[in-house]
């Protein structure tokens, strides 16, 4: 599941992931503690935004319902 380093306040992942539990794992490591935030970001190339348009915005109206877990 990947590397648990502590203090990490950025992530970038360029490339788009197939399903939102592995977007969110991926960049909820930016924020590991209740009281840090931290910053996920994702690069596209425009062509893969054109192509996945739908897609994206589906799992970001998806992530708006769902409740983190504690």
């Amino acid at each position: 599941q990947g590397c648990d380093i502590p203090d990490i306040d950025i992530v970038v992942q360029y490339k788009l992931c197939n399903d939102l539990p592995t977007f969110i794992q991926r960049g909820g490591r930016a924020a590991r503690k209740d009281t840090h935030t931290g910053l996920a970001v994702l690069l596209l190339e425009p062509w893969v935004k054109e192509k996945s348009q739908g897609e994206i915005e589906k799992l970001l109206e998806e992530g708006k319902t769902k409740k983190r877990k504690r």
